[in-house]
């Protein structure tokens, strides 16, 4: 059990299919392969993507690594995710919260659990991929969340993740033309576009299909690589570590992806042993 109140990172925003919980899975499984251990997520989409992703997508190959992924758990009927936090504030290291493709209506669930969630948060992250669809529900996202700061007072880190690029620098610099005149508001001065940013795979799309990521069953090079580097972006934003330690935990990560794998499916034939008996 951890000593400290866990660290509470919230992906958001308005648009579906943007990549909230595809990123999510990714770092927290980073966070995993960096050693910590007390990870969860907490799916409070109602289409339960990242419980779909837990429970019915994965194949014999991949769960072979199930001691090696996160653990997704899901808010009940009449259950807020602020409940669920608080009880699990003393217990875990990190709790990422998957959120709606939409941000609705006063009385839609998804706003209902938002407006719930947001005074819990310790950061928040918006994936970005670069469209011009994207950018209407970025810029709609980024004003909501700024409303909703402003009546709670709600001084945290807010970070643009662009995910899914294609084409390198290219690509990226091209994200970043489509978010310059959003980011120059003066009401989004809080917002900070990520150094890392996450490229195309067909092979990292393949691998979480069927319930896998770009970690197991078997890193995606540059893919696995970005969310390490996005992971200690997101560390250094919390005060967790400092920018001079980055590459070294980079590359103490990578390095060690292997062994943690060969550990997990280890873990597994020991507990399929231990049934048999």
């Amino acid at each position: 059990m951890t000593q400290n109140k866990a660290k509470v990172i919230l992906f958001v925003s308005q648009k579906g299919g943007c990549g909230k919980t595809t990123n999510l899975i990714n770092l927290a499984t980073a966070s995993m392969f960096q050693g910590t251990r007390n990870v969860v997520i907490l799916d409070c989409d109602p289409q339960r993507s990242a419980t779909l992703w837990q429970d019915d997508n994965r194949d014999d190959k991949v769960k072979a690594f199930e001691y090696v992924l996160p653990q997704v758990v899901a808010p009940k009927q009449d259950v807020m995710p602020s409940q669920i936090v608080n009880r699990l504030l003393d217990q875990m290291d990190e709790i990422w919260i998957d959120t709606a493709g939409f941000v609705g209506y006063s009385q839609d669930t998804a706003q209902m659990y938002l407006n719930d969630i947001l005074p819990l948060v310790d950061l928040i992250v918006t994936p970005f991929k670069a469209s011009k669809f994207d950018l209407n529900a970025t810029k709609d996202t980024l004003e909501y969340i700024n409303h909703f700061s402003r009546n709670i007072n709600l001084n945290i880190p807010k970070l643009l993740l662009l995910s899914d690029i294609k084409g390198g620098e290219k690509g990226t610099n091209y994200a970043l033309a489509l978010l310059e005149p959003i980011l120059s508001l003066p009401s989004n001065s809080e917002w900070t576009v990520m150094k890392t940013y996450i490229p195309y795979s067909g092979l990292f799309v393949k691998a979480h299909e069927r319930g896998g990521n770009a970690f197991v069953p078997r890193k995606i090079e540059r893919v696995t690589e970005a969310y390490v580097s996005a992971l200690l972006e997101i560390r250094e934003q919390l005060g967790l570590i400092s920018e001079s330690q980055k590459r070294d935990v980079v590359e103490d990560i990578i390095s060690s992806l292997q062994s943690t794998r060969q550990n997990a499916s280890k873990e597994k034939r020991q507990d399929e042993l231990d049934d048999q008996e």
